[in-house]
């Protein structure tokens, strides 16, 4: 046998509180929170409306005193100029190899009290005299 229901009535209940209560504090202090930490943390972030941003960073230029340097005469195998600041390599050039003036410089700028090198320059000078 299937029951029907006749009459059914919900239950409303209302809770009220003055505004000098704990209860509306406590929905201020809620609402509050909702809304102005995200504010704070958008605006701190310095990512709230922003239109342009750029960046720029100063290297760190070492120059660590090995170079390997090869030019080429021409396109014929075995024309070519070599030097480097590796005995092995430059034994292994024989007739090829010369000893070429080396200067380099750094030149540096100061920026925020610390010395950083703006750029580096190398001049080398070889002798072409008696070319293989």
């Amino acid at each position: 046998m299937a029951l029907y229901e006749l009459f059914s009535h919900p239950t409303e209940r209302r809770y009220r509180a003055g505004l000098c209560s704990k209860a509306a504090f406590f929905l201020l202090v809620i609402t509050g929170l909702t809304y102005i930490p995200p504010l704070l943390v958008a605006f701190r972030s310095h990512g709230f409306w922003l239109k342009q941003s750029s960046y720029e960073e100063q290297p760190t230029v070492h120059f660590k005193h090995e170079v390997l340097f090869v030019a080429l005469l021409s396109s014929t195998p075995g024309r070519y100029l070599s030097w480097s600041t590796f005995p092995t390599f430059n034994q292994l050039q024989g007739q090829n190899l010369r000893i070429p003036l080396v200067t380099v410089g750094g030149f540096y700028i100061l920026s925020k009290a610390e010395f950083f090198i703006d750029f580096s320059e190398c001049i080398v000078h070889f002798p072409i005299n008696n070319l293989p």
